[in-house]
């Protein structure tokens, strides 16, 4: 009896993050965190729609939700979003995940100047052939002024 109650609260945890909708796989996922350094949390949810990214962001400071649609950087793009550990920046990743395959990491920042996430680094580079996974000798790191959006091309 115990077992079976524990097999259903994972299942129910497990479906209840996937949606589908016109036949289509959406799965939803939270970020919380102090983001802005206000010391309160904000939320971004965030879902995969047919290849592109949707987020949602909560701002506590400015008490505004904010909304974001990033396309696919590349054809075998697996785009994702994360925190990066020890900061309040975001990562949106959308390196494909191949042997030899591109390295697309956007790293967004919130700018209080601005009222907005903005690009501060982006990423681009070439994952090796072999299976160590080190990054090929093309890898950059763009820093950037001004404030570009998330989902907005840089110039």
């Amino acid at each position: 009896m115990k077992f079976e109650y524990i097999t259903f609260v994972i299942l129910s945890m497990l479906l209840s993050s996937l949606t589908y909708a016109k036949g289509v796989e959406i799965q939803k996922n939270v970020l919380v965190g102090d983001f802005e350094g206000v010391g309160v949390k904000s939320q971004f949810l965030y879902e995969t729609r047919s290849g592109s990214l949707e987020v949602s962001y909560f701002s506590p400071s400015l008490r505004r939700n904010f909304h974001y649609v990033i396309d696919k950087f590349d054809e075998c793009s697996s785009m994702a979003i994360y925190a990066i550990p020890g900061t309040r920046r975001i990562a949106i990743d959308g390196s494909c995940s191949s042997r030899g395959g591109q390295i697309f990491i956007n790293i967004y920042q919130w700018k209080g100047k601005f009222s907005n996430w903005c690009l501060i680094r982006e990423v681009t580079g070439e994952r090796a052939d072999d299976p160590s996974g080190k990054p090929g000798k093309t890898d950059s790191v763009l820093h950037t002024s001004g404030c570009i959006l998330i989902g907005e091309s840089a110039p």
